[in-house]
């Protein structure tokens, strides 16, 4: 085996939690484009031109304390997760770690998983509204540049506060332990939410 220079395309680079090639990161950032191009029409092109509009309008305060996402839902309505999502990473331009195909089927699964027809405080809207709540905290206090975060962490953050409820059944632990229901049955002892 020829040994490698450290001019070599197939160098490794680490970056924190994750190596990438330096191919690879050259073919994400051109399918960048492309992504970004799909993801803004993914969702908004099932919706007529009102709706589109006021969308756009709703989320010019999208890093906001003060977002309404009552009315995000009102239009959007079970899509708000998926939406408000693909917004906020294109913003904050973390969008290349999706693989769109992939990103479909994932989010799908944890919007099911919310049950918003039987959950009625722990569903997508919750999951939603603390998500855009947590990117708000990011822009506003600067948290990316201050903590040194990568790209990968923020990531990791912004989507474990949209499946921080994931399943949740909407009720608390000790209703859940005095149910003797199967979730307290298998976590005995430990925190259950």
């Amino acid at each position: 085996m020829t040994h490698l220079s450290s001019n070599n395309k197939n160098k490794r680079i680490t970056n924190n939690h994750q190596r990438f090639s330096v191919v690879e990161l050259n073919i994400n950032m051109l399918a960048n484009q492309e992504k970004k191009k799909w993801f803004s029409t993914s969702v908004t092109k099932t919706l007529s031109d009102k709706d589109q509009f006021e969308v756009t309008q709703i989320l010019a305060n999208i890093d906001c304390f003060d977002f309404n996402i009552f009315e995000l839902d009102k239009i959007l309505q079970n899509r708000i997760l998926y939406y408000l999502a693909n917004s906020i990473f294109i913003s904050m331009e973390i969008d290349y770690l999706l693989q769109s195909d992939k990103w479909i089927s994932f989010i799908t699964a944890i919007i099911k998983g919310y049950g918003r027809d039987t959950i009625r405080y722990h569903n997508d809207i919750h999951a939603a509204n603390v998500f855009q709540t947590s990117y708000a905290l990011l822009k506003k206090g600067d948290l990316k540049n201050k903590l040194k975060l990568t790209d990968l962490d923020v990531f990791s953050f912004l989507l474990a506060t949209i499946c921080h409820d994931f399943k949740h059944t909407g009720f608390s632990n000790n209703y859940l332990i005095n149910l003797k229901h199967s979730i307290a049955i298998t976590y005995n002892g430990k925190i259950l939410y």
